[in-house]
This record gives structure tokens, sequence and C-alpha cells, in this order.
């Protein structure tokens, strides 16, 4: 013999409506949280390409008053240097994507890996 009253049709579709409202508030819940989670990355990696941007602005400054009083062969030297070093680093941000960002973020590895690509081809022409 059960001692608990017998639920009317109404009473079970109460409870069944009281527990779909509370799952979906769960599942709700859990889908604001991993935004958070990935709009927190987002912030720091815009920090982070902020502070970046920084620091070579004041590199170039240096970079640009050696380059002012250097000899010319030196600023032609300079120059393929340079232009060797940013395609190193292309080739680099493209594997490097493809290998360790995919593992985190696909569209953005995939998004950088295809800019790279595409300033490859340009500094090749």
């Amino acid at each position: 013999m059960s001692t608990e009253p017998e639920l009317t049709s109404e009473e079970i579709f109460q409870k069944n409506i009281n527990e779909l409202i509370l799952a979906l508030a769960a599942n709700f819940d859990d889908k604001l949280a991993k935004l958070d989670e990935k709009m927190e990355s987002y912030e720091k990696q815009i920090a982070t390409l902020v502070i970046g941007f920084g620091e070579q602005a004041v590199f170039i400054e240096a970079l640009l008053g050696q380059i002012q009083f250097s000899t010319e062969d030196a600023q032609k030297l300079f120059h393929e240097t340079l232009s060797n070093s940013r395609k190193q680093m292309l080739q680099i941000m493209k594997e490097g994507s493809e290998d360790v960002l995919a593992k985190q973020d696909k569209r953005l590895a995939g998004t950088i890996a295809d800019m790279a690509d595409s300033k490859l081809s340009d500094s090749s022409e």
C-alpha cells in the first residue's frame, strides 16, 4: 500500500511541464556559460593583439631611427633581411595555426592560415 495520493492528469502534466522548464533553463545556463568562456577567450586574444601592436609600434619607431642614419648598403641589407624574416614569420603563422590553434578554434585557425597563405603569395610576386 502506498501512502502517497495518486496524481491527477493535470498534476502530472504540470509536473512534466515544470521538469521540462527546469531542463531548458539548465541547458540555457550551460550555453550561456560556454558563450561567456568563448567571449573571454576572444577578449584575451584582442588584448594580446593590442599589446603586440603597441610593442611593434615602439620597435618600428626605433628601427626607422636606425635606418635613417645608416649607409645605403646597410639599408639594402636591412630590407632584404626584413623581407626574408617576414616570409618566415608568415610560414610559421600558417603552420602554427594549422597545428596548434586548430585544436582550439578551427575557424580562426583557417582564417589565419588563409591570410598568411595570401600574404605569402603576394610577397612572391
